[in-house]
């Protein structure tokens, strides 16, 4: 029921300013139909799921604003409160739309062959994902959910044409896994912070002003946490899937990024999204160790140690990652591991050709390693040879 305070103004103000809006509205909605109309010629096939969900969902705002229309020009005031939240709704979903969904698709081209390979892929292989439709946007290596069901992956401009940093879209997939099994893994984290609360407490409580002040630092180290094990978990997803070369890519990607890659002061950790990197690598170089494959971990770990010593970076993480933190962040991330099943796309590897991605970053990653100054032209030569096998 319309509020009461509405009664107390004028209406003729309001129902102008709708008739407006949504007027201008349904001339954007229309104009972007009209662009996108022309754009469907140009589109590489692998593109065409995600433009169809496009189109669908700009009709279906546009229908739903004509609506709005036709009661602005009726005799209904009484609507006027519902139908300016409404257009409020509407006007916010067709500015996602019209800014950030639809834009992958007017950048489009047969450039992105290599990572739609790789991304339809990935979620092929799984099953809570293998409905989804993807699309490709230029940018940071991250992703956006658009109606949960299309994500956009987005990927530096020259990464899209290479394979050394292709294994940082595994680590993305994480994220729609976490999302898809958000309730289950959320409980597995929840039960670590009990677990670290219990770790931390001190064995004596002189219940004074100074056990309070740590009582409090000890409550945001395990509330960080909880955002910290999303990232760790889609660490772990990457691994999971990349192996060597996911770690390889972590590492080469983060590497020179600067001093907060190393260290952060208490301020700054507390109640952060991303985990200090150099704990990341700690983690991803301890499943390495655990894997049997110790010489790759032991070069990414020292590469590390190397350039914090060389600019001075202690390792200091004020209290929010202890070693004796590992044990348990481990069983919980093998934990969530278990519940999200991010293997399928490995095990699918058994006695498949060495086209797939998993193997390609794989091999990439050693030819690299053993031969630097012949990787530009092997990458070169692999990648063509990719995109004629994608075609086919």
């Amino acid at each position: 029921m319309p509020c009461k305070c509405w009664e107390s103004y004028s209406v003729e103000p309001l129902s102008t300013a709708l008739v407006s809006c949504n007027t201008n509205l349904l001339n954007e909605c229309e104009r972007l139909e009209g662009l996108l109309d022309g754009l469907r010629p140009t589109l590489p096939a692998e593109v065409l799921p995600y433009f169809e969900l496009c189109v669908t969902y700009s009709s279906e705002i546009k229908t739903q604003v004509a609506l709005i229309v036709e009661y602005l020009h009726s005799d209904h005031t009484e609507l006027l409160p519902e139908l300016l939240s409404e257009t409020q709704r509407l006007t916010r979903q067709f500015q996602s739309l019209n800014q950030i969904v639809v834009t992958p698709l007017f950048r489009a081209s047969e450039r992105d062959r290599l990572c739609l390979w790789v991304l339809r892929w990935l979620h092929a292989a799984h099953p809570s994902t293998n409905d989804t439709v993807v699309a490709l946007g230029d940018g940071s290596f991250s992703i956006y959910y658009f109606l949960d069901h299309a994500p956009i992956y987005y990927v530096p401009t020259s990464s899209q044409q290479g394979l050394l940093y292709l294994p940082l879209l595994f680590h993305e997939f994480g994220h729609l896994l976490h999302l898809r099994h958000q309730q289950e893994l959320h409980d597995l984290v929840v039960e670590l912070q009990n677990k670290l609360t219990t770790l931390l407490e001190p064995a004596l409580s002189r219940g004074d002003d100074y056990d309070q002040a740590k009582t409090e630092d000890r409550r945001r180290v395990v509330e960080t946490w909880f955002d910290w094990m999303e990232e760790f978990f889609c660490d772990a997803v990457g691994y999971a899937i990349g192996g060597v070369a996911f770690v390889g890519a972590f590492s080469s990607f983060l590497l020179m990024k600067g001093d907060d890659m190393f260290y952060m002061p208490p301020n700054r950790l507390g109640g952060s999204s991303h985990p200090v990197s150099r704990i990341r690598i700690r983690l991803l170089t301890e499943r390495l160790r655990q894997d049997g494959s110790v010489e790759s971990a032991e070069r990414i770990y020292q590469t590390w140690a190397a350039l914090a010593e060389t600019k001075g970076l202690e390792e200091n993480y004020h209290g929010y990652f202890e070693d004796s933190f590992v044990p348990l962040v481990m069983q919980t991330l093998d934990d969530m591991l278990t519940e999200a099943s991010p293997h399928a796309p490995a095990k699918a590897e058994e006695g498949a050709p060495p086209t797939t991605p998993s193997r390609v970053v794989q091999t990439a990653w050693q030819k690299f390693i053993d031969s630097p100054s012949d990787y530009v032209a092997w990458e070169r030569e692999t990648v063509g040879e990719l995109i004629l096998h994608i075609e086919q």
